[in-house]
């Protein structure tokens, strides 16, 4: 438990940010379009977010026939667990 709580004081997140993260989170895996669509912002704001989170260990970004796939990293998940407890994650 200690271990969560220093990831989650050492890491800052804006508001847009943690929505991504929860989002992706929540869905497991989804592409740049899916993550954009579902929490309306631009896919080029979603773009610009993800690679923030990618850049603190957040998530992982694979790239297929030019779409974008993301899923949480274990840093991110562990991130994720320790904001929202109340999320189940029944895919780990």
């Amino acid at each position: 438990m200690k271990k969560t709580n220093r990831i989650s004081a050492s890491i800052t997140l804006s508001t847009e940010e943690a929505r991504v993260l929860q989002h992706i989170s929540e869905s497991g895996e989804d592409d740049i379009i899916g993550v954009s669509r579902s929490l309306r912002m631009s896919r080029q704001r979603v773009a610009s977010l993800l690679t923030h989170l990618k850049h603190k260990g957040l998530v992982r970004i694979k790239t297929a026939y030019g779409d974008w796939w993301v899923q949480t990293s274990r840093k991110g998940s562990q991130l994720v667990r320790s904001m929202w407890p109340e999320l189940q994650m029944s895919y780990n």
